[in-house]
């Protein structure tokens, strides 16, 4: 459980409103749709009133979700810091487990702000990973992956891509990967599954 008492340790306020569950996840952020204060939630099945990011467990892998809120953190001298939406990690996550960071975009602009999203998305999941990374919360051992979603349209998407040249480096140097998808799935607690319907080619 390291990285959940890493967490505890760093971050004690992040454990309040944690998910944990041997189902599959569908992660929703009602924010800026509906301009509700729900905000980021967690289901284990499939919501009707909207699009989704899912994290397919069908292996029954007990998982944690932690959804970031607007406070999550903050910058040295006391302002808000930006953030991604959410991490997932398994339950039991020590230094060989993966960890995954979750930014999603409900777009329903055009033009130069629709193409921004994915960049935003990119910046606020870095940003993310790097608070974590830096109090120990995981190390360089664990597989991270840092998604891109925008659950409102089809993959592929067409506004945003990464060469695979990036991909490479990013892996090599700093074991992460970062997929813009809508979905991926938990092959075990030190693997996570990009499938061909999800990935970004």
């Amino acid at each position: 459980m390291m990285i959940q008492k890493n967490i505890q340790k760093y971050f004690p306020k992040h454990l309040k409103e944690k998910f944990t569950t041997e189902q599959s996840i569908y992660v929703v952020d009602y924010t800026n749709l509906s301009k509700s204060k729900k905000g980021v939630k967690f289901f284990d099945s499939p919501p009707k009133d909207i699009e989704y990011f899912i994290l397919n467990n069908p292996h029954n892998i007990k998982i944690t979700g932690l959804p970031f809120g607007r406070k999550s953190f903050r910058k040295p001298d006391g302002n808000i810091a930006s953030q991604c939406e959410c991490v997932i990690y398994p339950k039991e996550g020590d230094e060989t487990s993966w960890i995954c960071f979750i930014e999603l975009k409900y777009s329903n602009t055009t033009g130069d702000e629709k193409d921004e999203h994915p960049r935003k998305a990119r910046r606020q999941l870095f940003k993310t990973k790097y608070y974590y990374q830096s109090k120990g919360v995981f190390d360089r051992s664990n597989t991270c992956y840092l998604f891109i979603s925008q659950p409102t349209q089809p993959d592929p998407f067409p506004n945003f891509s990464i060469s695979e040249p990036y991909l490479s480096n990013l892996k090599s140097r700093f074991n992460t990967i970062i997929r813009v998808c809508n979905g991926a799935e938990i092959v075990n607690p030190q693997l996570l599954l990009i499938t061909p319907e999800f990935e970004y080619p």
